[in-house]
């Protein structure tokens, strides 16, 4: 139990100096308004500001099997396009008979916006990106092979109110050589703009594995506070709605820009 205290002091501790680098940018630098796509299993149709660089940082708890840290950078490649790196530097998993530790796998991707929402049409954008085995060969932290994902977003917005819609394919790698699993997840993501600081959200996702035959259902509850334009803060919960998905999560985490570099 005291080792199990340290190891979750030791994360929060990284979460927070994660946190306090991606509150840094140069000074004298320009920045654009953040874009935070942390915390639902979903990410929107926006993309981070041409030239500038964005990170996320971020730190999750189920009080009874698991921790962990996780970390995003962004970087604009023009005004509708992006390209993101993702890593989970940390993972602690004690749950299902195993109880492992170590990083995670990489996520490189890329994401374009097709079109601007309009009075008559959502905005739209596609996503694709691969996970890499970075990480540790243990169940539960990586499955040891390169995976492939590729996603259809769309947004609409009612005054305060947000929503967007999410559908990603993925393509697993096995160990049998062309004989690929696959896995489809579904969201719908909602949030409701309380004031000018303030952002609320609700986001339910379905990740549907056929081959696998698990299919977690998850439904998300979290704030965003705005420090600044270019600081957002976020904190809340992730539920499990059925018996493959776990029971609760609780997160928090921080997203900035750091400014245009070119």
């Amino acid at each position: 139990m005291i080792l199990d205290a340290n190891r979750s002091l030791t994360a929060a501790a990284g979460a927070a100096g994660l946190a306090l680098l991606s509150g840094c940018s140069a000074m004298g630098v320009a920045r654009d308004p953040v874009t935070p796509q942390r915390p639902t299993f979903s990410n929107d149709t926006r993309t981070t500001g041409f030239g500038s660089f964005e990170i996320e940082a971020g730190a999750e708890l189920d009080p009874s099997d698991r921790y962990g840290l996780e970390t995003r950078v962004s970087i604009g490649l023009s005004e509708s396009s992006e390209f993101f790196v993702g890593w989970l530097p940390y993972q602690n998993i004690d749950a299902r008979g195993v109880d492992v530790e170590g990083p995670g796998d990489v996520r490189l991707g890329w994401k374009q916006r097709l079109m601007d929402e309009t009075e008559e049409l959502p905005a739209t954008a596609i996503q694709l990106s691969t996970s890499l085995p970075a990480g540790e060969e243990e169940p539960f932290i990586s499955s040891g092979f390169v995976d492939f994902y590729g996603a259809i977003i769309a947004d609409r917005t009612f005054g305060r109110l947000g929503l967007t819609g999410f559908y990603q394919l993925g393509i697993l790698g096995t160990a049998v050589p062309g004989d690929n699993d696959t896995e489809h997840t579904f969201s719908l993501g909602g949030t409701w703009a309380y004031d000018d600081l303030w952002n609320l959200g609700l986001e339910t996702a379905v990740i549907y594995e056929p081959e696998i035959g698990e299919n977690p259902f998850l439904g998300t509850a979290y704030a965003q506070y705005k420090l600044s334009e270019f600081v957002v803060v976020d904190g809340g919960v992730r539920l499990g709605l059925n018996a493959d998905a776990d029971d609760f999560i609780l997160f928090v985490g921080m997203t900035t820009n750091l400014g245009r570099y070119f």
